[in-house]
């Protein structure tokens, strides 16, 4: 009992510290940022469902899941901190942390395991949110924030997530682009917030919403305010606002095996270090009309088969015993064979999906991997970056390519984790560093199929924080 007066005491004594030294850090935002070098693979979903939006209901006893490798490969004391947010993410100051957050504000990091039979080395953490010391009782925007325990407090990664309160529905709906021009390109979402026996005085100005392509932040529609008003129901139907650049179907990067060369891999390479894996060139798409490919819309997931590989050769091992075993002369025998080999396989098959979901992403290892897109020359005064969920959505130095004139092609190569990964190839303006081109060498298409994602606030006047009172995901193809 004395342990926890104190716990909380020194947790209250943090609460201040913590927003000091927050606001100190330099080139902290309130967005999703990997800020150290040595941390890796950073995936943030609901429990179960690695390709989801972090976003769970108010009271809901699911579970997110924060995952990240640490190649430094040791032990470090990480904690985390959760921060209620605005609409616009920007943090709230109008509550304390005491009043959206129950238990403690602050709580370490304590699930990790180290790497096995891998060629790098990396210490896997884990953290599920809500727990036990922290959970949460208000709705809204949240950032997550990791720390590692140094007398600095050096941030060292940050992750938006949702608490969703849904007393209010959406209806959407895809329209026709009303400018011409964009009518092959891009894809424009209309949608209808009906919020029947929820008092809303002003909704001008207690109504705002957001619209995300793919689960992007970086081209997200927010602060979007209801066109028409009519008795329990708001209408969000734009002309030309609420508009995205449709791309086309994401390119893929097949890395979950290291001993057999997928589709779109050309060549892989055991070296000291580890695997040198190449895949094939990639072609410019700009020009190129539209085809369907299955694709998991830019995200990323972590998975190998080779330990599939591996147990496909002991249960060919059990196979060959059991009939080496058994005269195969009688009929019953052969019956009774048959079916012992069924019943080891399965046995063999469930005992190690159980092993491999405990361990799968200590399991799967790392690989430098080598990108390359034609180009019969380089593109004047820009440079070409890789794009997706595995950059963060943003535009990084680690994903830049280089032209090689030689080659007529530009190159990168980058560490990853095994697994299945989306990319496109973005075109970034010397002159214009922040504008992201995605259709100069994808192209666009009305026809490609994107998931969105539509948040509803509401901040009646005089309350404090916004609510996430609405929430809905759906396909471009429905």
């Amino acid at each position: 009992m004395l342990n926890t007066i104190c716990k909380l005491i020194l947790c209250f004594c943090l609460t201040g510290l913590l927003g000091h030294l927050s606001a100190q850090e330099e080139g902290q935002s309130n967005s999703n940022h990997i800020y150290s070098s040595n941390l890796r693979t950073v995936s943030f979903h609901i429990d179960g469902l690695p390709l989801s939006d972090p976003m769970v209901n108010l009271n809901s006893p699911t579970q997110l899941v924060l995952s990240f490798d640490d190649t430094d490969a040791d032990v470090k004391s990480y904690v985390y901190t959760i921060q209620l947010c605005n609409a616009d993410w920007s943090i709230n100051t109008n509550l304390t942390t005491f009043e959206y957050l129950k238990g403690f504000d602050e709580d370490d990091i304590d699930d990790y395991r180290f790497s096995q039979k891998t060629t790098t080395p990396f210490t896997n953490y884990q953290l599920r949110i809500p727990n036990n010391n922290m959970s949460w009782t208000k709705s809204g925007n949240y950032i997550l924030k990791v720390f590692e325990d140094e007398d600095e407090r050096k941030l060292v990664l940050s992750r938006r997530f949702m608490i969703a309160e849904p007393i209010m529905t959406i209806e959407t709906r895809m329209n026709l682009p009303v400018i011409i021009s964009n009518q092959k390109t891009h894809q424009e979402i209309d949608f209808i917030v009906r919020h029947k026996g929820v008092v809303i005085k002003s909704p001008l100005t207690e109504i705002k919403a957001a619209v995300l392509q793919n689960g992007r932040w970086d081209n997200a529609k927010e602060g979007i305010r209801p066109l028409y008003i009519k008795e329990e129901e708001m209408s969000f139907d734009y002309q030309n606002k609420i508009v995205f650049p449709a791309t086309k179907e994401w390119r893929y990067a097949d890395l979950r095996s290291f001993r057999i060369l997928m589709p779109n891999v050309e060549e892989i390479e055991r070296v000291d270090e580890g695997y040198d894996v190449y895949l094939k060139l990639d072609e410019k798409r700009g020009l190129k009309p539209y085809f369907f490919i299955k694709d998991l819309n830019g995200r990323f997931l972590i998975d190998n088969i080779d330990e599939a590989l591996n147990r496909n050769g002991r249960l060919n091992h059990i196979i060959d015993t059991l009939t080496q075993n058994t005269d195969l002369t009688n009929g019953e025998d052969v019956a009774s064979a048959q079916a012992a080999i069924q019943r080891q396989r399965n046995q063999a098959i469930d005992a190690d999906n159980k092993r491999l979901a405990q361990i799968r992403p200590v399991i799967s290892d790392y690989a430098l991997v080598y990108f390359a897109l034609e180009a019969n020359q380089e593109i004047y005064n820009s440079d070409v970056y890789i794009f997706g969920a595995l950059t963060d959505w943003q535009i990084k130095d680690e994903f830049k390519m280089d032209y090689n004139p030689q080659k007529r092609a530009y190159e990168n190569d980058v560490f990853l984790k095994q697994g299945f990964y989306n990319y496109l190839y973005a075109v970034v303006d010397k002159d214009k560093p922040k504008e992201i081109n995605l259709a100069e060498l994808e192209g666009n298409w009305y026809e490609t199929e994107n998931d969105y994602l539509i948040l509803v606030y509401h901040r009646p006047f005089g309350q404090r924080y916004d609510r996430l009172v609405a929430v809905k995901t759906f396909t471009s193809a429905l």
